[in-house]
C-alpha cells in the first residue's frame, strides 16, 4: 500500500486554548502531504467565527479541517434546551454548580467521542497524531497502535488538571504508539508531572523557511545602524513574561538613557503594555498589531526578545533564527535545546528582569563582529533543526515505524 491511501489525522482540542497549536498542526499537516501521506485536521472545539489565518491556510492547501463541536452543535443545543431543567435540579439536589454551558460542555464530551469513534471505524486513518491535551472522555476511543501523542507545552501539570483526566492522560501516553515532544527539558517535566516512563521522542517546532528569509538574515547580519533594535512577536499573554519585559524595558532605559523596542502581536495585555508605554516615557518603543508576516515584522529587529515563563518551543523563536536573530530568552520547557547560551543568544531565568536587562543592555553594547557571529550562529541553528525537511522527514520515520509494527502485529 502507497503513502497516498494511507490517511494521517491531526486532532487536537480547538484553535483557541493556550499551546498556540494553530501553525504546528498547519505546518505537520502540510509537510507531511510532501511525504506522500493524505492529511486532515480534526479540531474538537467549535471553531472560531473570525477566519484565522491558519484555518484559511489549511483550507487553501485544500488540507481538510473538521470541527466535532460544530457538527454536533445543533443537535447539542437541542439536548441541552430540553435537559436542561431536570439536570439543573439534579445538580441543585447535589450541591453541585448548573449552567447552560456546564451542561452543553457536559453532552458534548460524550456525543463528542461517539462520533470520533464512527468516523474512525469509517474512515480508517492509518495514524491519528494527537496535538496536545483532550478531554478526558476523548482518549479511550482512540486506537493505541495507530495514535501518537505530541506534547505541545511545557510539560507540567497545572491547577486545571484534576487526578481523573491526569490519570485517562497518563494512560494513553504510555500506550499509544509513540510520545513526543519539542525536547528533553519537556519529556522530563512530562515524567516528573504525569510519570510517563516510555520513551518520549524529540520532534523540534517545525518553521518553513519563509521565502527571502535568508535574504532578511545576511541583511541583519550586516547591520550597523546606530541603535540596536529589540523586540517579541508572540500573543501579549501572562504566559510570555509580558510583565518581566516591561520591568527590564524600564530598567534599559535608566541604564541606557534609551531602548528601542517593537512589540508585534495582540492579546489579552494590550492595553496594560501601552499603558505602561506612555506612562513611562517610552517615546521608542512601538506596539504593532498588523502587520503582513512574520518576516516582515522580525525584518526590523537586530535582536528578538521571548521572556517566556511557561512554553515548550515556541514558533516564533525559530521564525527569529530563521530571520537570523540572535535570542535573548529563558530557561523553561525546550528552548534550551534550540537557542544555546552565548552561542544563539542569551538565556535568563524566568521573572529576573535585571538578567533580561542586563543581556539586553549587553547586547546593545556589543560590537558588530560579535553580534554578526550571533546571528550567522541563529541562522545555522535553524537550518540545522527547524526546517520542514528535516523535522518533516524525521516524523515521516516514526510514521514509516508505526506502521510497520501494526502491519507486524496484523499477520
Amino acid at each position: 500500500m502507497s503513502n497516498k491511501t494511507k490517511k494521517i489525522w491531526f486532532l487536537t482540542q480547538g484553535y483557541s486554548v493556550r499551546g498556540g497549536h494553530e501553525a504546528h498542526v498547519l505546518h505537520f499537516a502540510t509537510e507531511l502531504r510532501e511525504h506522500g501521506y493524505d492529511t486532515s485536521v480534526i479540531v474538537v472545539d467549535r471553531l472560531p467565527e473570525e477566519q484565522h489565518r491558519f484555518m484559511s491556510a489549511l483550507r487553501e492547501r485544500k488540507i481538510a479541517l473538521v470541527s466535532i463541536g460544530d457538527y454536533l452543535n445543533g443537535q447539542i443545543d437541542f439536548l441541552t434546551l430540553v435537559l436542561y431543567v431536570p439536570w439543573a435540579i439534579r445538580m441543585k439536589l447535589r450541591g453541585e454548580p448548573a449552567s447552560w454551558a456546564l451542561l452543553h460542555r457536559y453532552l458534548h464530551e460524550r456525543l463528542g467521542p461517539r462520533w470520533l469513534s464512527a468516523q474512525i471505524k469509517s474512515d480508517d486513518p492509518a495514524i491519528i497524531h494527537v496535538h496536545g491535551r483532550l478531554p478526558e472522555t476523548y482518549w479511550p476511543c482512540l486506537p493505541l497502535p495507530r495514535s501518537v501523542l505530541h506534547h505541545g507545552t511545557e510539560g507540567r501539570r497545572d491547577d486545571t488538571w484534576d487526578d481523573s483526566e491526569a490519570e485517562a492522560f497518563s494512560a494513553f501516553a504510555q500506550g499509544c504508539a509513540r510520545n513526543f515532544a519539542p525536547g528533553q527539558g519537556v519529556a522530563a517535566n512530562l515524567r516528573e508531572a504525569f510519570g510517563i516512563t516510555r520513551e518520549i521522542h524529540t520532534i523540534y517546532t517545525i518553521c518553513p523557511d519563509s521565502e527571502g528569509a535568508a535574504t532578511v538574515a545576511k541583511t541583519i547580519s550586516e547591520r550597523t545602524g546606530p541603535e540596536t533594535v529589540f523586540g517579541i512577536l508572540c500573543r501579549m499573554t501572562p504566559e510570555k513574561g509580558i510583565d518581566t519585559l516591561l520591568k527590564a524595558l524600564l530598567i534599559v532605559k535608566q541604564t541606557m538613557g534609551n531602548v528601542h523596542f517593537r512589540f508585534f502581536g495582540s492579546g489579552q495585555l494590550d492595553e496594560e503594555i501601552s499603558a505602561f508605554i506612555k506612562d513611562n516615557g517610552l517615546d521608542d518603543v512601538r506596539v504593532s498589531h498588523d502587520f503582513d508576516s512574520p518576516l516582515e515584522a522580525l525584518s526590523e529587529l537586530d535582536v528578538f526578545v521571548h521572556p517566556s515563563v511557561s512554553d515548550a518551543m515556541p514558533m516564533a523563536i525559530a521564525e527569529a533564527l530563521m530571520c537570523g536573530l540572535p535570542c535573548i530568552t529563558t530557561r523553561v520547557g525546550g528552548i534550551p535545546e534550540l537557542v544555546r547560551h552565548e552561542v544563539e543568544g542569551t538565556l535568563v531565568e524566568p521573572h529576573d528582569a535585571d538578567a533580561l536587562a542586563a543581556a539586553m543592555c549587553a547586547f546593545a553594547n556589543m560590537d558588530l563582529d560579535t553580534r554578526r557571529t550571533f546571528s550567522e550562529s541563529a541562522r545555522a541553528r535553524y537550518e540545522a533543526m527547524c526546517t520542514t525537511p528535516i523535522v518533516g522527514g524525521t516524523l515521516a520515520e516514526h510514521y514509516a515505524n508505526v506502521l510497520a509494527e501494526v502491519s507486524k502485529k496484523n499477520l
